[in-house]
């Protein structure tokens, strides 16, 4: 008998570990996937530039079309709706929010290299060219509930180097 109570807790603890682990492996691949998404969604939000100022050697970004190229492709990459809601079936279940968007171009005045820093969103970096910043938010999907709730937020940077 004490060896057949042993064994299922035994049992229990294991299966309270491999829960865990499998919450935090869907924790894992939820960031990289949300990395990524930002980063291929920023860089193609980079390339809408108006091209009546291209003409006269300046960089400056329509934003209007950024921020629609940026939601596409977000869009499919992580195969969200027209309101950044998962659809069924996805490793994300919960909203995805744009909580951060700015654009350095020549309409700034700005000169580089330029110090960009949003302590909001831990943003800290040298930036040597016009950019393009976002960020996006999403609750973290949980198999098991095992890890606390808590917001995943990546930003992406892209930006046109200037040569030094």
């Amino acid at each position: 008998m004490r060896e057949a109570i042993f064994s299922i807790l035994l049992g229990l603890v294991c299966l309270t570990f491999w829960m865990w682990q499998i919450d935090d492996n869907n924790t894992g691949l939820a960031n990289e996937r949300l990395k990524n998404a930002v980063n291929y969604a920023a860089h193609d939000a980079s390339l809408q530039i108006d091209k009546a100022e291209v003409g006269r050697g300046r960089v400056v970004f329509d934003t209007v079309s950024a921020e629609e190229t940026f939601t596409k492709t977000l869009q499919d990459n992580l195969s969200l709706d027209v309101d950044l809601v998962p659809k069924r079936n996805t490793l994300f279940q919960d909203k995805f929010t744009v909580t951060y968007t700015d654009y350095i171009d020549d309409n700034d005045g700005v000169n580089y290299p330029y110090f960009y820093e949003n302590n909001v969103f831990g943003i800290h970096r040298w930036i040597y060219g016009p950019a393009v910043i976002f960020a996006v938010e999403v609750p973290r999907p949980r198999a098991f509930n095992m890890n606390p709730r808590y917001n995943l937020t990546k930003w992406a940077v892209f930006e046109y180097p200037l040569p030094t």
